[in-house]
């Protein structure tokens, strides 16, 4: 999994990469293998003091799935990179899942339906004794 970020107008950028990357880990750990790249912009809205808000951008981009995207802002550097990750993180599981078990589903379908029937079953064996 390769982690890209960006910091726009945020002073400490190597706080960012800390923040991003250890949040990733946690949020991500169960889907490595499914995710090719997480890139995160983060930027300030250009105000100074209170009212001044920090948005967080995550984007996840996954190998055979739709990419993920969500965004979050906060006036904590540390509370928008924690829910903008933790909700892509959330995300994806709720899209794994659900493409899982949309899979399981057609697969019972397909067992399903090469199955014979009961009454279908009674009346091939009629026909084989004839």
């Amino acid at each position: 999994m390769d982690i890209e970020i960006k910091a726009d107008g945020i002073p400490s950028e190597k706080e960012v990469q800390r923040l991003v990357e250890s949040r990733a880990g946690l949020a991500l750990h169960g889907m490595r293998d499914q995710i090719g790249l997480v890139s995160v912009v983060v930027g300030s809205d250009g105000k100074s003091g209170l009212g001044g808000k920090i948005r967080c951008l995550v984007l996840i981009r996954l190998s055979a799935h739709p990419d993920v995207v969500v965004e979050s802002s906060d006036t904590s550097l540390d509370a928008a990179i924690r829910r903008a990750v933790d909700d892509a993180g959330w995300s994806l599981a709720d899209s794994l899942q659900r493409q899982q078990r949309e899979l399981l589903q057609l697969q019972a379908a397909i067992i399903d339906s090469e199955r014979p029937r009961m009454g279908e079953q009674d009346s091939a064996s009629r026909e084989q004794a004839a």
